[in-house]
């Protein structure tokens, strides 16, 4: 993917973007970049993590309609991303991925 492009999920697809320090690369206080595989081997891996919604497929905007929009962060769970689900990009802090309405467990309110 380009620098320039945009992804516009179809359908009932979303676009997240999982947050830093959820299941991805952290960077320490030193600039020490701390892969999330490491992470994951000194803790136990939990069943979500949190994202934020960056887009909306058309279906998805009408089933959601007042309950979620670009912005918001959601807990997703952590296996998604099977054979449905699309990587888009990954650079230090910014994991993005198109998943399923299915894939969402909730919003996170604060």
């Amino acid at each position: 993917m380009g620098s320039g492009e945009q992804i516009h999920p179809l359908r009932d697809r979303i676009l997240v973007t999982r947050l830093e320090g959820h299941g991805i690369e952290t960077v320490s206080p030193g600039g020490i970049v701390i892969p999330a595989t490491v992470e994951r081997s000194v803790r136990t891996k939990p069943d979500y993590f949190r994202a934020r919604v960056e887009a909306l497929g058309p279906e998805a905007e009408r089933a959601y309609a007042g309950d979620l929009k670009p912005g918001d962060e959601v807990l997703v769970y952590t296996y998604s991303g099977t054979a449905d689900s699309v990587f888009t990009g990954s650079m230090l802090g910014e994991h993005r991925m198109v998943i399923g309405p299915d894939d969402i467990l909730g919003a996170v309110v604060s």
